[in-house]
């Protein structure tokens, strides 16, 4: 009988489990001993692979042909034009838009045909011709044409109805004794005031009384005042201050205004009374020298409308009538 020793007589495939028992243990320690280094490299390489594969699909998207970008999406078609076709339809635009500028001068033309500044107005004649016109005035009535138009071009006053343009304008007032009479002193003030106070600011004013003597407003001398708030204030106390006394002597009130600088571009002279012819020659030497228009005013008497009418015709002015107040 043979005799075998116990590794000869065992199979071979317990060896072979043999040596896989003893290089367990040793394998077992270096996954240990390995395993955190392999995940962090397995998950950094699974991280670029994904990464790649996304840079690569989204060039593809991006270099798709635009008709494959879904179905639904419609085409758009663009028109093509010429840089030609666009300047020739931008010059049909502003030529339909361009103003005619022939249309333009001749608007200009008609506007300087048309400037007030050059017409020279005598409506004293057209008063003769078309009789008196009666006007409500405050207290009383006035008649006439109310409409003066002087040489020069402003804001323009008013006194009594009497329109008068320009930027200074002289008052020459009445205060004779015959003033006193009937309520006329004290319409007369306030007329002077409210015509005053209409002024704009831009205007320049004079007044000057006269009776036996002629005496400027407020005894501050021959000056022109500006028509400001403080010289309306100004002269509206000093007007109330006047009292009416004496003859009726107009010139020298006249002479006083040849001493004002500038000259003024319109007077208003108004008087009561009749005076003698002697101070209407005067006063028309006096024109001759200062040149502006003489709106004359008769208030409440006609007796000196004849030679208030002559001087009006003489100096391009206007006359007009004014009823005294009523009781």
């Amino acid at each position: 009988m043979d005799q075998t020793t116990p590794n000869s007589t065992a199979p071979p495939d317990a060896h072979a489990d043999r040596d896989a028992d003893e290089l367990r243990p040793g394998l077992v320690a270096w996954v240990r001993r390995h395993k955190v280094p392999v995940l962090v490299t397995s998950a950094s390489i699974s991280l670029l692979v994904h990464l790649v594969f996304g840079i690569i699909a989204a060039l593809w998207m991006m270099n798709r042909p635009p008709a494959q970008i879904g179905s639904a999406q419609p085409e758009v078609e663009f028109a093509v034009m010429t840089d030609a076709e666009l300047a020739q339809i931008a010059q049909a635009d502003l030529e339909l838009d361009a103003p005619d500028a022939s249309d333009s001068a001749a608007a200009l033309e008609l506007s300087a045909e048309l400037d007030l500044g050059e017409l020279e107005v005598d409506l004293s004649e057209l008063t003769d011709s078309i009789g008196d016109v009666t006007l409500q005035l405050g207290g009383g009535d006035v008649e006439g044409l109310g409409l003066g138009v002087g040489e020069s071009v402003g804001a323009g006053a008013s006194f009594f109805g009497v329109e008068a343009r320009g930027n200074r304008f002289a008052f020459v007032v009445d205060i004779s004794g015959s003033m006193r009479l009937d309520g006329k002193l004290e319409a007369m003030k306030a007329e002077l005031i409210r015509s005053l106070s209409a002024l704009f600011t831009s205007s320049n004013f004079f007044v000057i009384f006269y009776s036996g003597g002629a005496f400027p407003l407020g005894g501050r001398g021959v000056d022109w005042v500006e028509a400001t708030d403080s010289g309306k204030a100004w002269a509206r106390s000093n007007v109330l201050r006047v009292e009416a006394n004496g003859p009726t002597f107009p010139l020298g009130a006249f002479e006083e205004l040849l001493r004002l600088d500038p000259r003024p571009d319109a007077i208003y002279f108004m008087t009561d009374g009749e005076f003698q012819d002697q101070q209407a020659d005067g006063i028309l030497n006096v024109f001759r020298r200062i040149e502006a228009p003489i709106h004359c005013i008769t208030f409440g008497s006609r007796e000196g409308e004849a030679i208030m009418r002559r001087i009006a015709t003489s100096t391009r002015g206007t006359y007009t009538h004014v009823e005294g107040p009523r009781g």
